[in-house]
């Protein structure tokens, strides 16, 4: 039994891998390919073929991951918010040569994390939900990341945290694809991480906070000003370097890191694993604080 379930997940794992990797859409042949793994897998199960039964079932266990893989890819290059702009003004397919650009659309949706601060101005990460392009709203759901021009209050700032709904006038364009021989296609890979248009709010003045966001997501958004709070009293002080790098461990907030460290950790391969494992050594790190604060180590040889 352990054999198999290992097989069976091997074989699920490959063929989720394959749909997503794998830019080959999912027609008839594959329906036909499943439909054949099921009926052998039936047959060799009646006649007691053993090995080929594990083989067709394994066929059919990838195949369905392949078929779920592909489906979650076709959903994040064409989202609902991509189709209808594409439908009402044209230019935002994803792989045409032309870009859609026009007037500035009023969006609504919820914020994917806390706003972050650029030389630029702020950045929004935001999931659409629904769109006006008349009188009535329509739903458009779609991830977009935009900037945020004009002068940044900081209260502004401490607004925007992930899990409010917002809603603002925004000019939305497609990401520049970059298609150099061994560049890989800008455009693709952010709509794979969620991201299918980019743009731009002219003033933080035009943002609406339009509801809150749910009790826990509030409660971790005060958690995480908090952090920023803290790190900003006791550590820039004496490095700003190393309090950015303390911000992007600790809550995900890789926003205040220069050009030079991003490129160390994207060498060494650890630029995203801070932010998926900054709960875990947020709590270490909270543990050996209490330790030094128990212990009478504070101040400038706590930081260090």
């Amino acid at each position: 039994m352990p054999h198999l379930v290992l097989v069976l997940t091997l074989a699920l794992v490959a063929g989720l891998a394959g749909g997503v990797l794998v830019d080959v859409p999912v027609d008839l042949a594959s329906a036909v390919v499943l439909s054949a793994a099921w009926a052998t897998a039936l047959l060799s199960f009646r006649r007691g073929w053993p090995r080929v039964q594990l083989a067709a079932v394994s066929l059919l266990v990838g195949g369905s991951g392949w078929v779920l893989g592909a489906h979650a890819v076709d959903r994040a290059l064409h989202p609902p918010l991509r189709t209808l702009l594409e439908q009402r003004l044209g230019g935002f397919a994803i792989g045409l040569p032309e870009m859609g650009i026009g007037n500035p659309i009023v969006v609504e949706g919820r914020l994917r994390e806390d706003a972050s601060l650029t030389a630029t101005g702020a950045v929004l990460r935001i999931d659409v939900v629904r769109v006006w392009m008349g009188a009535a709203p329509q739903r458009a759901d779609g991830g977009i990341s935009v900037s945020v021009g004009g002068v940044m209050q900081p209260q502004h700032l401490s607004e925007w945290t992930a899990g409010r709904v917002v809603r603002a006038p925004a000019l939305l364009r497609r990401p520049a694809r970059y298609l150099n021989a061994g560049v890989p296609d800008q455009e693709r890979a952010l709509a794979r991480r969620g991201v299918a248009l980019v743009g731009s709010i002219k003033s933080a003045a035009l943002v609406d906070v339009v509801s809150p966001g749910r009790w826990w997501e509030e409660r971790a958004a005060a958690i995480r000003a908090r952090t920023r709070h803290a790190l900003t009293r006791h550590v820039q002080p004496r490095s700003e370097q190393s309090a950015a790098i303390a911000t992007a461990i600790l809550i995900g907030d890789r926003a205040g890191l220069d050009a030079e460290v991003e490129r160390r950790l994207q060498e060494a391969g650890t630029y995203h694993v801070i932010a998926i494992s900054g709960g875990n050594i947020a709590i270490l790190a909270g543990l050996a604080i209490g330790l030094f604060w128990v212990i009478g180590v504070r101040g400038r040889w706590a930081a260090a």
